[in-house]
């Protein structure tokens, strides 16, 4: 039944450590071994049970990335200060830290020393007091976290409003393109470029070209070129009402495969058809097409890009 797509949870309540192996990762080597039997569910999550004993560093990483959804703190752990309050040992209390950015929910077990009320107050400070403020990378990044998604198709469908949102908020990527864009302006040494952008969505690289023309005193023509009819009515809106895109950016509504350049060639083409993986959005199939829109000496950004696999964990 745990291999069908369920919308109930279940939640196995793991300890941190074995009795028979107190330092080493016997215990997740177990829950394992029981998602691996159910087909690895998404309704099987982890209840991590805090243990007297930790263990190696490396074996309680290994927890951030499993499904975490509640943290069991044993009352036991606790230790009375000169105050006369419970608090958890040294140890303990940086590996709740560690784990709060996986947001689980606190449960206290067992049979308390103090009144309950003091050790929900501990925790909730501990709690506070150790997770860094969010930032707005953070926010962002939060509906994505450990979830697998679909790759995106945007070849095949015409991608929504709330998925381009979601592409711009993008606090790097686009002053990465616009530094790019900038060093070919300074190379190629010419106050004139006509640049050409395949899959222009809603804009946000047309506009970093923009900038760095602007930042580089060029005289740019930027033709923007994008399938996505919904998109295409925003380009032309941006195109007719901003000063920044009046009468430098052409907007075409055209596969990038059979659109050909009305000027004879692009100085430079610019493109974000890499997708998560590199190619989930086909970028060879739609650049090669594109790549005779380039003069001689023209460039493509990127000019390369390679994808890569990271080990999270071994054993």
């Amino acid at each position: 039944a745990l291999q069908r797509p369920t919308s109930w949870q279940c939640w196995v309540r793991c300890p941190l450590t074995s009795r028979n192996e107190p330092g080493g990762d016997a215990s997740w080597r177990r829950w394992d071994a029981l998602r691996r039997l159910c087909d690895h569910s998404i309704g099987l999550c982890v209840a991590l049970e805090l243990t007297e004993a930790l263990p190696s560093l490396d074996a309680a990483r290994r927890w951030r990335g499993e499904p975490l959804k509640a943290l069991l703190v044993p009352y036991a752990l606790f230790r009375t200060n000169d105050a006369g309050f419970p608090v958890l040992p040294r140890a303990h209390q940086e590996l709740v830290a560690s784990l709060a950015k996986l947001e689980p929910q606190l449960c206290l077990v067992g049979r308390p020393r103090h009144a309950r009320a003091a050790y929900a107050q501990y925790l909730r400070h501990l709690w506070t007091s150790k997770r860094a403020a969010p930032t707005a990378t953070d926010a962002l990044e939060r509906p994505y976290r450990d979830y697998l998604q679909a790759p995106l198709q945007p070849l095949a469908d015409d991608l929504e409003t709330a998925t381009y949102e979601t592409f711009e908020k993008d606090p790097v990527k686009y002053a990465r393109y616009e530094a790019a864009a900038r060093a070919f302006f300074q190379a190629r040494g010419s106050s004139d470029v006509v640049a050409a952008v395949a899959g222009a969505g809603r804009g946000p690289l047309v506009q970093a070209a923009l900038n760095a023309a602007d930042a580089e005193g060029v005289t740019i023509r930027v033709h923007a070129v994008e399938k996505n009819a919904n998109a295409v009515v925003t380009l032309r809106g941006r195109a007719r009402t901003e000063d920044a895109w009046r009468g430098r950016v052409e907007v075409h509504a055209a596969d990038a495969r059979g659109w050909t350049p009305p000027d004879g060639g692009v100085d430079c083409l610019i493109s974000e058809l890499l997708g998560s993986f590199g190619d989930n959005e086909l970028s060879p199939e739609c650049l090669a097409p594109a790549e005779a829109w380039l003069k001689p000496g023209g460039v493509s950004i990127p000019y390369r890009y390679e994808s890569f696999a990271q080990p999270i964990s071994r054993g």
